[in-house]
């Protein structure tokens, strides 16, 4: 018995040094509990096993052969003497067990403490191991985002020089865009320019810019004017017998509305009837004013408007009273105006004009014109073209009549963009548009009512 507790104390005390490296050894196994022991200590506990082994079987056959040899005693000795050596025996064994069992237990404590004592020592390495190894990549951690940080910034520097060295190319392609766009600006204005001019001068070749008559062909002129007959529903005579003519003051459906109605409106001339926008004339539509807004406007705003358009063709004050002293108007014989003031007011049964006013007959409609108004449009006169209608041709001097309808009724020729036709005192002009702005103002601000 010897022998094998001295091989286990060997084990224990071991363990019990530290000599355990790693692992957990169980207390039934040798090869974990020789683990951690040096090469010398191991070879050195095996063979004392082995001697315990050998000793135990050793020990094994002796009790055999002391057995066979007690068994063979019993035989002899009484039945008295076999109870008793029995009894001892198992005594014997009793002993030997608890003693065996109490080493065994020991030295399992003594194991367990060594492996509790090794895993502590396991876990506080490895803790250490681990703190370090997190300090190391905070370190590098550091490193990189510091590493970062100034690639960042010299990326972003270097962006920064790429962006301004960008900029100063696309500000000198500009540069030169807008001198080349300079260069083709002014190369198309010029061929717009040659090519309006001459599209001008053949659409004003159709044109007269002033027509000679003789007094006899004048005046058999004029009672030809006053004989013609306006077409039916257009004859303002009629209307202005009929109804009193009125400003429009909510917009109504142009293109769906009776032409007859609209021309009992003062402010929606025919021949801007079914211009876009309808109604306005056409400096004030090029300005942005809708028909909404044109509606809308009170004869007062609709007298301002006259006296700015105005002042464009006449220099003369606002407020000039009727006297030539003020204003220079000449005379109807010095004017080439076919229907004269009288004419006018006869055609009309209008009482004559009063002193310092005249009438004027503008799209078949009489208006009252101050010295003023009259200097305005003898100028759009003068900068008018005349059409020559055939000689059978007569103008209704009280018709009022759509720009279409003009061309339709008098065979017209097709106007170009930017001039419009006029029925002046009984002639058909052709006007720019800020003469026909200036026409349409006078008819609407002045209208003989």
């Amino acid at each position: 018995m010897k022998h094998p507790l001295t091989a286990i104390t060997l084990i224990a005390a071991g363990a019990a040094t530290g000599a355990l490296a790693t692992g957990s050894p169980t207390a039934t196994s040798v090869e974990a509990l020789t683990t951690g022991f040096d090469s010398a200590q191991v070879i050195r506990v095996k063979d004392e096993i082995k001697e315990v082994e050998k000793a135990a079987e050793k020990a094994a056959k002796d009790a055999e052969k002391a057995a066979e040899k007690a068994e063979k005693q019993a035989d002899k000795a009484s039945d008295k003497a076999a109870d008793k050596a029995e009894k001892r025996a198992d005594k014997a064994a009793d002993k030997a067990e608890k003693q065996a069992d109490k080493s065994l237990d020991k030295a399992e404590k003594e194991l367990d403490k060594a492996a509790d004592k090794a895993e502590d020592r396991a876990e506080k390495a490895a803790e250490k191991s681990a703190d370090k190894a997190e300090k190391r990549a905070e370190k590098l951690d550091d490193k990189v985002e510091k590493a970062t940080e100034k690639a960042a910034k010299h990326a972003e520097k270097r962006a920064e020089q790429e962006a301004k060295a960008a900029e100063k190319a696309e500000k000198s392609l500009d540069k030169d865009l807008k001198k080349v766009e300079k260069e083709l600006e002014k190369d198309l204005e010029k061929a717009l320019k040659e090519t309006d001019d001459a599209a001008r001068e053949r659409h004003m070749a159709m044109f007269k810019a002033d027509i000679e008559r003789s007094a006899e062909e004048r005046e058999k002129l004029v009672q030809a004017l006053m004989d013609a007959k306006a077409p039916q529903d257009r004859n303002m005579v009629e209307v202005i017998e009929r109804t009193s003519l009125q400003l429009m003051t909510e917009p109504v459906t142009i293109e769906n509305a009776d032409v007859a109605e609209i021309i009992t409106y003062r402010n929606c001339p025919p021949g801007l009837m079914n211009k876009t926008p309808a109604c306005v004339p056409p400096g004030l539509a090029k300005q942005g004013v809708t028909y909404e807004e044109w509606v809308s406007y009170d004869s007062d705003r609709l007298e301002d408007l006259l006296e700015e358009r105005r002042t464009a063709f006449v220099a003369v004050d606002s407020d000039a009273s009727a006297s030539t002293g003020d204003v220079a108007v000449a005379t109807d014989a010095e004017i080439d105006l076919l229907l004269s003031s009288d004419r006018i007011a006869t055609i009309y049964d209008l009482d004559p004009a009063p002193e310092g006013q005249k009438y004027a007959l503008i799209d078949g409609l009489p208006v009252l014109l101050t010295d003023a108004d009259y200097l305005a449009l003898i100028e759009v006169n003068e900068l008018a073209h005349t059409v020559e209608l055939k000689d059978t041709t007569y103008v209704s001097p009280a018709a009022a009549l759509t720009q279409a309808e003009l061309v339709q009724t008098y065979a017209l020729p097709e106007l170009a963009e930017g001039y419009n036709y006029a029925v002046v005192n009984g002639e058909v002009l052709m006007v720019e548009d800020s003469a026909y702005e200036m026409l349409q103002l006078l008819r609407i601000a002045r209208a003989a009512l």
